[in-house]
């Protein structure tokens, strides 16, 4: 993708001799990490628990096995989740959209719990289309994947959008894509740009049309901005993000990571030349 960006040029002039200075840096700390979701679709859903690596620690993180995870619709107990491999928990449950579902468990002797969220609607999408695209100045030539939907009318949905290439899911920080329903209240969405690198013919792509919350909305927009967004002298430094976990037993426990509930509508392409 050709990216039009401005260019700042800062030319340093040293008159001294240059000094070395050895800066020990503080690891960060670790935190347990939630990681799951709850829909309206049919199949596994899965959470995960693990706890966070320090800042300089490239390992793999720590997961979390042996938990009992339990489900509650309206604050009703419904299901525990089973686990397959460490720190992997999984559930069949269909949500159902209007109902509010949270999860709780308990590690290391501390209890913790989610704040419920709502399975909001969500409209399907229409029509899912591929275009070669070759004389656009903003995008490299090949093939460009769209689609249409329709935003209901009444102001307060959120929406995030999903995309699979080729069966993998796209999940560096220039593919959250979230939104509100301000600009678009009751309007058909015309041309929803999938990719801005181009794709082949033969590929497949995936789009998941998802419902959120206001929160969860709020959570991812904060990681687009912690991640796709940084880079500048101007950027403010990353921080935790802080998701709708709580420790109930112990408020001073900070526990990373979202539990959420969302309605789903996909549609699927194979790009043909």
């Amino acid at each position: 993708m050709k990216r039009l960006l401005p260019i700042f040029a800062i030319t340093f002039s040293l008159f001294s001799c240059e000094d070395v200075i050895d800066l020990e840096i503080e690891n960060s700390a670790s935190y347990l990490v939630v990681d799951g979701e709850i829909s309206d679709r049919t199949g596994e859903k899965m959470v995960q628990l693990y706890y966070s690596n320090a800042y300089f620690d490239s390992n793999q993180p720590e997961y979390i096995s042996g938990v009992d995870i339990v489900l509650f619709e309206n604050n009703i107990a419904v299901d525990t989740l089973v686990e397959n491999t460490p720190g992997f928990y999984q559930t069949s449950y269909v949500g159902i959209e209007g109902n509010a579902y949270h999860i709780a468990f308990s590690v290391d002797g501390e209890v913790y719990e989610s704040v419920p969220e709502t399975i909001n609607r969500v409209s399907e999408i229409d029509s899912i289309y591929a275009r070669f695209e070759d004389d656009n100045p903003f995008l490299d030539p090949g093939y460009y994947v769209y689609f249409d939907t329709f935003e209901p009318s009444g102001r307060g949905d959120y929406y995030r959008w999903r995309t699979y290439y080729n069966n993998e899911y796209l999940d560096d920080p220039f593919n959250i894509f979230v939104s509100d329903d301000q600009l678009v209240d009751g309007n058909p969405i015309d041309e929803f740009q999938v990719n801005f690198e181009p794709y082949n013919a033969g590929d497949t792509v995936r789009v998941e049309q998802m419902s959120i919350t206001q929160s969860n909305y709020e959570y991812w927009s904060l990681i687009s901005t912690q991640t796709a967004q940084v880079g500048s002298l101007f950027d403010a430094p990353p921080a935790p993000v802080i998701g709708n976990m709580v420790c109930t037993s112990n408020s001073d426990l900070l526990v990373l990571g979202y539990f959420s509930a969302s309605a789903i509508r996909e549609a699927e392409i194979i790009i043909m030349p």
